[in-house]
């Protein structure tokens, strides 16, 4: 492995780290996928994805951030997509406002979730519990659960 894949890989790590407990005061987090299963749950994704729509990537899951009511009262789905051979790209969708701030969290968020499947650091979510299990040893069980 290269010392720049290493080096990617570490920052990544170093954000979901960083960033989770921050995330995790406000939302729950979990994940869906494909596109197509996301929008059905989530219909109000899909206006504001039209125009990358045929990008949305086939093989990263679509983050899904919850607040911690029960039922949420907001929620934000951050969508990945492929542009410009950047296979990372980061459409947050929101049911409601978000500052910059927390957007730019969310978004850097999901972001190093999929690097990190894509290098196999985490397992494919398609793996049943292994991706669920694998990514609470690195944040903890508040992320996920109310």
């Amino acid at each position: 492995m290269s010392s720049i894949q290493e080096e990617a890989q570490k920052r990544a790590r170093a954000t979901i780290e960083n960033s989770w407990r921050e995330i995790a005061e406000t939302y729950t987090v979990a994940w869906m996928g494909p596109i197509e299963a996301v929008e059905v749950t989530f219909d109000h994704i899909r206006d504001a994805i039209g125009d990358i729509r045929r990008n949305v990537s086939r093989d990263l899951p679509s983050i899904i951030y919850q607040t911690r009511e029960s039922p949420p009262k907001h929620m934000s789905v951050a969508v990945p997509y492929i542009l410009g051979g950047d296979p990372y790209k980061c459409r947050v969708v929101s049911t409601n406002a978000l500052t910059n701030n927390e957007r730019v969290l969310l978004g850097e968020f999901a972001q190093a979730l999929w690097f990190m499947i894509d290098s196999k650091i985490l397992p494919s979510p398609r793996r049943g519990k292994a991706f669920e299990e694998r990514l609470v040893e690195l944040t903890g069980q508040h992320l996920i659960r109310l």
